[in-house]
């Protein structure tokens, strides 16, 4: 009885201990079951490269990218590039974020919606799939947490030093993702808010200066970065514009894959109603955080680059928890609160393990699976690996930034079986991007390729469709099919040397 009057002691007073170890506890399961898909690729392969090298990528394409792979660089230069490794940095990161969702909740509202805001936060499958994810939006959510909660801290104890940490923290947020620096919508209406309570005298305006100082010291280096990657914008990304007509952008589809899961949309929605029943001033901070950065962005992508994706605004659900945790915290009694937490852990059990099947890391596959393909890189390896004989070679139907074939066989292939790439006329490293440029005339790099050629392509079970014509020409001239294989989102074919 003793020890487990201390749990409880310990879970009384510290209302961050118990999501914690419930968001490390998700944070690891299955952490390895997903594929390794084409964003953590482009993390693997920048984050593998030498920093001259990265910094030459880094100055074609990416660059807003670049502290993540800064931060990746060494994890993979010790830990090696699996992908436990790669992704167990996301999971440290949300493990803060959950402590910060805890004290958020426990400062705006009570110790115990503090306790259920952090534990909504943990059992959320969109915080468990970006937890295991080699990209950088878990460090974006710790960052604004943290922001928000320094921010919180400035205010009611004023002093340069907490100015300071929210300023570092904002900055963080926007070198590691620039749309979070959005979040600034919501902190302005936190000051005036926090100013407009009902004090018996209220804050001179004066002490609120040090807020505007803050962001500005915040954004000093951040500004250089978007002025560098303004001009790569267009060769990233093109993100339909905010559309009720259109599926992806639409409010519904944007609020389902904010959550990953439509049991724990609605509840979100239910618990922070709730949270109006009292308190209505933190309440009002609470929304204004979660619905003022992404207003926001859609302003921003209507007026120009649509920035409207699910998880550039990841960064919002810390402030949708806090509010379902004070709802969730209006239950009279501490066991009605465990009964409600554990029930929505039942109900969303099954999208936990939707996130964890091994092509659930392409982010469209929630909520509608069969609008758009998955690309089983793993599975196009094994074929090749059992059929490859030394002195091999291949040839890619597409390259890019989409299928990023080459560099999913490249990973799981982890250099044990090399393949020669026939038309590849430098290194990617060499060329700056992503992946290396090609033969401008395939019919003479082909002439005198190896006898046995592997050739990867997208979509079609005919190893040729979607090729550029010059190259299905030379393959055909100098090349005969003697079988293919199929697997998703890519057809694999083994060509003999006529």
């Amino acid at each position: 009885m003793g020890a487990i009057a201390w749990l409880v002691r310990v879970l009384r007073t510290r209302v961050w201990l118990a999501p914690l170890v419930v968001m490390l506890a998700l944070g690891l399961h299955y952490i390895t079951q997903p594929q390794v898909w084409r964003d953590e690729l482009a993390s693997w392969t920048a984050a593998s490269r030498s920093f001259p090298d990265l910094w030459h990528l880094l100055s074609h394409i990416d660059l807003a990218n670049g502290a993540y792979y800064v931060v990746l660089h060494p994890v993979i230069a010790v830990f090696g590039d699996g992908a436990l490794a790669m992704r167990a940095p996301s999971v440290l990161a949300m493990c803060v974020a959950t402590v910060c969702v805890s004290l958020i909740g426990q400062r705006l509202f009570s110790r115990r919606a503090g306790l259920a805001a952090g534990m909504v936060f943990a059992l959320l499958p969109s915080v468990s799939r970006f937890a295991q994810e080699a990209r950088a939006y878990a460090f974006v959510v710790m960052f604004v947490a943290l922001a928000t909660l320094f921010l919180l801290w400035a205010l009611d104890r004023p002093s340069w030093w907490r100015w300071l940490l929210y300023a570092l923290s904002l900055s963080a947020a926007g070198i590691f993702h620039l749309v979070a620096l959005t979040c600034v919508a919501g902190h302005i209406a936190v000051i005036f808010l926090h100013r407009g309570r009902d004090d018996e005298e209220r804050r001179p305006l004066r002490e609120y200066w040090w807020f505007p100082a803050a962001v500005l010291v915040a954004l000093l280096p951040v500004i250089p970065l978007a002025l560098g990657s303004l001009p790569q914008t267009s060769a990233q990304i093109g993100w339909p514009k905010p559309d009720l007509h259109n599926p992806l952008g639409s409010a519904t589809t944007m609020w389902l894959m904010l959550f990953c899961s439509g049991i724990g949309a609605g509840a979100v929605v239910v618990f922070a109603g709730l949270a109006w029943n009292n308190e209505k001033r933190s309440a009002a901070i609470g929304t204004a955080l979660a619905l003022l950065p992404t207003a926001a962005v859609v302003v921003a992508s209507e007026l120009g680059t649509s920035y409207y994706v699910a998880r550039y605004l990841m960064f919002t659900v810390p402030a949708w928890a806090v509010l379902a945790g004070a709802g969730v915290a209006t239950v009279s009694r501490l066991r009605g609160v465990a009964v409600a937490l554990l029930a929505l852990a039942l109900l969303m059990w099954p999208d936990q393990q939707a996130i964890r099947a091994p092509q659930s890391h392409d982010w469209w596959n929630y909520p509608a699976p069969n609008n758009f393909p998955s690309f089983d890189y793993l599975g196009a390896s094994k074929i090749i690996a059992a059929g490859w004989q030394p002195g091999d070679g291949v040839v890619y139907g597409e390259r890019g930034q989409f299928p990023m074939t080459d560099l999913g066989v490249e990973y799981n292939l982890h250099g044990r079986m090399p393949l020669v790439d026939v038309l590849a006329t430098r290194t990617a490293e060499a060329n700056g991007t992503w992946n290396p440029p090609e033969c401008p005339s395939p019919d003479s790099c082909l002439a005198s390729g190896p006898q046995r050629l592997w050739v990867l392509n997208t979509y079609a079970s005919d190893p040729f469709s979607f090729m550029e014509q010059p190259k299905i020409d030379a393959l055909k001239k100098y090349y005969t099919v003697t079988r293919t294989s199929t697997v998703a989102g890519i057809t694999v074919a083994l060509m003999v040397h006529k």
